[in-house]
C-alpha cells in the first residue's frame, strides 16, 4: 500500500519539477483514495462463515468485519429453509433455531448457494430439516 502511494507522490514530484504543478493535489487525492480502498479490503480480509454438523449437534459461526456471531444447538430442532427470493431479490438459505434466523452463504453467488443447498440436502443428518419455500425459479 505504501509503495503505491509513494509511486503516486514520486510521479507528482516529477510533474512539479517539469512545471505541471496543478497535478499535485490530484496525486495526493489518488494516494488517499488508494489507502482508503486498501483499508476497506483489509477490514473484511478475515470474513468467514462455517457450519459444522457433528452427530446431532450443529455449530454455525460467522465473522463479517468486526461483527462475530455463533449459534449452536441440536440438529433435530434446526430448520434450514431454501427461499427462492430473499434479500435484494436473491435466493437465500436461512438457518432457524430457537427463535434465531441467520442467512447461510450471504457472500456466495447464486450458483454457489444452489450447490450449497444441494450438498446440505445430501447430508443424512440435515436432509430432513431442509425446506423449500417461496416461488421456485
Amino acid at each position: 500500500m505504501g509503495l503505491v502511494a509513494a509511486n503516486a507522490v514520486l510521479i507528482s514530484l516529477v510533474a512539479v519539477a517539469i512545471g505541471a504543478w496543478p497535478i499535485l493535489p490530484f496525486a495526493g487525492l489518488e494516494a488517499l483514495l488508494v489507502i482508503i480502498a486498501f483499508a476497506v479490503v483489509a477490514r473484511h480480509d478475515q470474513d468467514f462463515e462455517q457450519l459444522e454438523v457433528v452427530q446431532d449437534k450443529f455449530r454455525w459461526e460467522s465473522r463479517n468485519g468486526n461483527n462475530s456471531s455463533i449459534l449452536t444447538g441440536n440438529v433435530a430442532w434446526m430448520r434450514i429453509e431454501w427461499s427462492a427470493v430473499g434479500n435484494a431479490g436473491r435466493r437465500c438459505l436461512r438457518l432457524s433455531y430457537a427463535g434465531y434466523d441467520v442467512l447461510l452463504g450471504a457472500s456466495l453467488t447464486d450458483r454457489d448457494l444452489t450447490n450449497l443447498a444441494a450438498a446440505l440436502a445430501q447430508m443424512p443428518t440435515l436432509a430432513f430439516c431442509l425446506k423449500q419455500s417461496g416461488p421456485s425459479s
